[in-house]
């Protein structure tokens, strides 16, 4: 086994002791990688690996990769092989879910409005008689992995109605109403009841471009539209359009097509936005959580189990390069 990840001793023995008992090397920088998959059958990668390394490695059988968006890795030649792509979605998923809320909380709490009066020394109330807090609003969830049920948790604490969609029917906690693919909903019912919307879901084939046009127009009139997934989840001038003419009362946007947004982009002036440059402040046991899922693994492993967090199939995305 190799390693590039920044693993204490005492995680290194962890994983050493799940297996039994094997050698671990780590790797002291990127050019020592590619002499070293060629001796390894299983490798802890950090995210800057790319695609092109593990491609033609077939011995490798299992390669974990510390990243959670997995779509880089969708390449034909990862899926039709005969190595399995792990990653680490659902390691972050506490602080994701507090950086919807702070899209949320922005939102109600008109924060534009407020700091711009802040720097004009302007006393402004107009209009926030009218306001309403989260408390007893809706928040429909696109995407209940880790970090969508991390967010529920947080939703309803605060006495929000949670409503979610999942590919399963499996109930999923905190969850107030759920729909789903297994019993052939769409997203309609969901966009038609809540007052935010929350993406946190990978890109895959299916779900590139999964909200235009037609589903600014189901969601409620002064609904909230907040995508932490990945960018290209939302047709982004049909977004623009939403909120230039109203449709939409605001957006928090952590993810773009294109990234870094370029100075250019519409969407750095439109309308109610809120732009976070894909950023979520870390955890304090960030590489433990990982190694948790990487130990979770090594058990699977042993066990012909399949693992959790693999690429599958079902992962693909066609314009996935190299």
């Amino acid at each position: 086994m190799v390693s590039d990840l920044p693993l204490s001793r005492a995680q290194q023995d962890r994983i050493i002791a799940a297996f039994g008992g094997c050698d671990l090397r780590i790797l002291g920088g990127s050019a020592d990688l590619p002499r070293a998959l060629d001796q390894a059958d299983i490798a802890f990668l950090s995210p800057q690996v790319k695609v092109e390394t593990l491609i033609a490695r077939p011995h490798l059988a299992w390669v974990h990769i510390d990243i959670s968006g997995m779509e880089r890795f969708s390449h034909p030649k990862i899926l039709n092989g005969s190595t399995v792509i792990t990653g680490s979605a659902g390691r972050s998923a506490p602080v994701l879910a507090e950086h919807v809320l702070m899209f949320m909380l922005a939102h109600v709490y008109r924060l534009h409005r407020l700091m711009t009066a802040q720097n004009n020394c302007e006393w402004a109330t107009e209009g926030f008689a009218h306001r309403r807090g989260l408390f007893g609003q809706s928040v429909g969830i696109i995407g209940l992995g880790q970090t969508g049920r991390e967010i529920a948790r947080m939703a309803k604490a605060l006495n929000m109605q949670v409503l979610g969609f999942n590919r399963s029917a499996l109930e999923v906690a905190h969850v107030d109403t759920l729909f789903c693919d297994a019993k052939g909903d769409g997203l309609a019912p969901l966009l038609e009841q809540s007052d935010f919307v929350v993406l946190c879901l990978a890109l895959t084939d299916e779900t590139q471009d999964l909200i235009g046009a037609p589903e600014l127009e189901r969601m409620k009139p002064g609904a909230c539209l907040i995508n932490i997934g990945r960018g290209a989840l939302i047709q982004e001038e049909a977004l623009i359009e939403a909120l230039e003419n109203g449709q939409l009362a605001g957006a928090g946007l952590d993810v773009f097509r294109q990234e870094p947004l370029p100075p250019d982009s519409p969407l750095w002036h439109a309308r109610n936005i809120l732009i976070t440059p894909h950023v979520t402040p870390g955890m304090p046991d960030k590489t433990a959580r990982t190694v948790d899922i990487i130990l979770d693994n090594i058990a699977r492993f042993r066990r012909g189990q399949p693992l959790r967090n693999a690429v599958r199939p079902t992962n693909r995305l066609t314009q996935a390069t190299m």
